[in-house]
């Protein structure tokens, strides 16, 4: 199990989380969503690290981010897997699975 790995997507998480809520709060005619998450992804640069590869769900006021860590979890088995949700201004859950 590796807490670093753990900590790094938990910090990535938060930097797309955060790429979300500019584009939320950013006007269309500027490259934003005006008021709604429909329409952002994930910058390609941010979707797969050395830390962890990372997904998302999007709905007009909310995400739903998925970072599956490069280490094994307290299972030895499978992936760290950590779920982050977050809506126009904070991040609302964290979950960390493994």
């Amino acid at each position: 199990m590796d807490v670093i790995n753990r900590e790094k997507i938990i910090s990535e998480l938060n930097i797309i989380a955060e790429n979300a809520q500019e584009y939320y709060k950013k006007p269309i005619h500027m490259g934003g969503g005006e008021y709604t998450f429909l329409g952002w992804t994930i910058h390609p640069s941010l979707a797969f690290t050395r830390y962890g590869r990372y997904s998302v769900t999007v709905s007009p006021q909310h995400i739903t981010l998925v970072g599956t860590g490069i280490t094994l979890g307290f299972d030895g088995k499978n992936f760290i897997k950590i779920t982050m949700s977050a809506g126009p201004n904070s991040v609302t859950y964290t979950s960390i699975q493994n």
